[in-house]
This record gives structure tokens, sequence and C-alpha cells, in this order.
């Protein structure tokens, strides 16, 4: 894989969508990034460079930045892209690509996204992995997982300042704790944060997010679907009960209980999250390079044909 993909775009709604196609494999998976990471950063970190891959050594790997966000077309706050845009956006993609059918890699934040994208265009879904995601992220009387509007607002007020950690809100120790001490890891992650999204449209961005809830497409979804979580994720918005809900609310989902704290899919153990992964869409578990590992206590760097300090 090179080390960097030139972008190419597509329209979805009258808007440029970027995206971005890595690896010939004999499936189509399309990526869904999670967060506000820019597909033209994503290389630039050897844990998420590795994970990314991996995919690419089994499929024709398709990422995208969703509209208001990265190289696709910003908008404005006034009128801040929706959940229901960003599924138009995946499709819009996939038929630049001219994919008929992809798996799907739903993680994190971006998981409503891909169950939305599996419940109402299950043609062009193939299989639905959600990794460290959740149906809704806040809490509601018939659901007790996630957090409180209260909670929420105190998070997100700060959340996209440049003061937010002295604010006492550090979104990386919360959502990779086992990476968040790594200064490399954290000035690339405010990096891509920075790039990804103007301060008002991330806010937004996260509004839209938070107030999504996708529960009542969970039992029209008929496309086979994993779901991972990591049991002893930090973030209080991602606790394992969501995944756990998911599980039993997607008929058929097969779950799988990981250990570890990370919500982000791409930091601490990903060699059982990526070995999941593609025993599933293929059948078959490591016939593909294992790709970088990344020790944050010592920024080590291993890959294939050799090590590096960073």
């Amino acid at each position: 894989m090179p080390a960097s993909v030139r972008p190419r775009y597509t329209k979805a709604g009258g808007v440029d969508i970027a995206y971005q196609v890595l690896g010939d494999g004999p499936i189509d998976l399309l990526l869904f990034t999670g967060l506000i990471v820019p597909i033209d950063c994503m290389d630039e970190e050897p844990s998420m460079a590795g994970f990314v891959r991996r995919l690419a050594a089994i499929s024709r790997l398709i990422r995208f930045d969703q509209r208001g966000m990265g190289l696709s077309d910003r908008g404005s706050p006034s009128a801040a892209p929706t959940a229901r845009d960003w599924v138009e956006d995946a499709v819009a993609v996939l038929d630049a690509v001219g994919s008929s059918g992809a798996a799907v890699v739903a993680p994190y934040l971006s998981a409503a996204e891909g169950i939305a994208l599996a419940a109402t265009h299950p043609e062009r879904v193939s299989h639905l992995v959600v990794v460290n995601g959740a149906a809704r992220l806040m809490t509601a009387p018939d659901y007790p997982y996630g957090v409180s509007r209260e909670r929420l607002d105190r998070m997100l007020r700060p959340l996209v300042e440049p003061d937010a950690v002295e604010q006492g809100v550090d979104m990386l120790t919360m959502v990779a704790p086992s990476a968040a001490s790594d200064s490399a890891f954290r000035a690339w992650f405010d990096r891509a944060g920075n790039l990804g999204a103007t301060p008002v449209m991330a806010a937004a961005r996260w509004a839209e997010v938070f107030g999504n809830d996708v529960r009542p497409l969970l039992a029209q979804i008929r496309v086979p679907t994993l779901v991972l979580h990591r049991r002893e994720v930090s973030a209080p918005f991602l606790e394992v009960g969501h995944g756990r809900y998911l599980a039993e609310q997607i008929p058929g989902a097969r779950y799988v209980e990981l250990p570890g704290a990370d919500a982000l899919y791409w930091v601490g153990d990903t060699g059982a999250v990526l070995g999941e992964i593609e025993e599933f869409v293929t059948g078959v578990r490591g016939r593909a390079d294992p790709g970088n590992r990344v020790d944050y206590r010592h920024r080590w760097v291993h890959r294939s044909g050799g090590s590096a300090w960073r």
C-alpha cells in the first residue's frame, strides 16, 4: 500500500465527497472512519496505517470523508449534515467505485450510520461489522446506557475548544487510554481533529452524532452482522452495554466481547479485532500481514521488513 493515496471525488446531494480506494482484494470493504480523522491523515499515524493496511490486504478497501469534514464539502453549520446525509454519502461512494455489495465496517461514533446503511440499503451491504459502537449514545428512560444530557452538555461545550484538556475534557484519555500519554500520538490526534473540521462544524457534528437513535432500525437488519466490543471501554458514552444491546436486537448477530479499554478501534490489541473481522467477512483468519504493532509506552513501531523508533 502506498504511503499516500490520491483522493477521488464524487457527488452526493450536490456536494463533493472525497474517497480513497486501497488494495485489490476479492471483496469490497467500506470503512467509516468513526471520528473526525480525515482520510488524508490516516496514514500518518502508524497504528491507524497498520490497521488500514491489514484491511486493504484482504479487500478492496474504500474509505471516505463524510460531508462536513476533511476533504469533503464542509458546508455550513447553519445547515449542518445529518446522519441521513452521511448514509447518502456512503451510497454515492459505493456507486462511484462500482460496488454492488460491500462489507461495511462501522466503528465507534460511525456505528449509527453503518447500521442505517445496512437497514435501509441491504442490497448494497454484504456484511455489517460494528466495533465499539452504539445505536444511541445518550441514556433514555428505556435505555440505561450512555451519558445523560447534563453530562453530555458539560463535555461537549469545551470539547471543540483548543484548551479542552485544561477545561477538564480530555477526549483522547476517554477514548484511547493506552495511547493518551504518548506525545506523538496526541500531536497527530489534535492535528487530525483540527484539519477535520472547524470548531463550529465539529460542534454541529457532535450534536448530530449524540442525537442519533437508530434503535428502531435494528430489527430490520437482515445482513450478516458482527458486533465487537471491548469490555473495559472507558469512554462513558460507549460502555460495553451498548454492544450487548446491539447483539440482542439485531437478528442473528454474532457478538464477540474482547478485553481492552480503548474505544478507538485502531489502538490497543488490534490483532484480535482484525482477526475477527477478517474471519467474518472472508471465512478464514490470518492470511493478511498483521501490520504494525505499536507500544505507546516506548513508541516502538514494528513494520514488515524493518523496525524503527519514533
